[in-house]
């Protein structure tokens, strides 16, 4: 067992860009990153089904929806780059971050279709767990519904 007696909380995760090989995450703007990942979600109705919102109607609905995530304090939210075309293709959260216990999660993890089971996929999840453990995290989660089949043989996966 590790002593943690030295152990000191770490500091919020900042918002900044984390690049690998395959995707970018940038902190997501809606102004800059919502016609990509709108576009790259024409017809993908699925991708919203586990999700706690409802499919945007349009656009402007979208963009208004990534507003308030940018807005909230309690996340970091992401859009994820692919660097192949340098298109946002999809969006992602750092979440539950509880810097007194080390903790931080990656969640409302949303791919369009050609992001889902990419390396940029891949990719952007262990930028995400690298970061938290570069700032000193000690735990990284990640969740899923059971019924999300996809999401199960990502977990695999990963």
């Amino acid at each position: 067992m590790t002593d943690l007696s030295h152990w000191k909380a770490p500091p919020f995760p900042p918002a900044k860009v984390l690049e690998g090989r395959y995707c970018r995450l940038e902190p997501l703007e809606p102004a800059r990153h919502g016609a990509d990942i709108a576009a790259a979600f024409v017809g993908a109705h699925d991708v919203w089904a586990y999700l706690p919102v409802p499919e945007p109607k349009d656009r402007g609905e979208y963009e208004a929806f990534l507003a308030t995530m940018v807005a909230r304090t309690d996340i970091v939210p992401f859009a994820v780059v692919d660097r192949a075309d340098n298109k946002a293709k999809g969006h992602l959260w750092l979440m539950e971050i509880r810097p007194a216990h080390g903790v931080f999660e990656v969640g409302f993890i949303t791919y369009s279709p050609s992001l889902q089971r990419t390396r940029a996929a891949t990719e952007a999840i262990f930028l995400c767990g690298d970061y938290g453990f570069s700032l000193g995290y000690r735990r990284f989660e990640w969740k899923c519904n059971n019924r999300n089949e996809p999401s199960k043989r990502a977990a695999v996966r990963y």
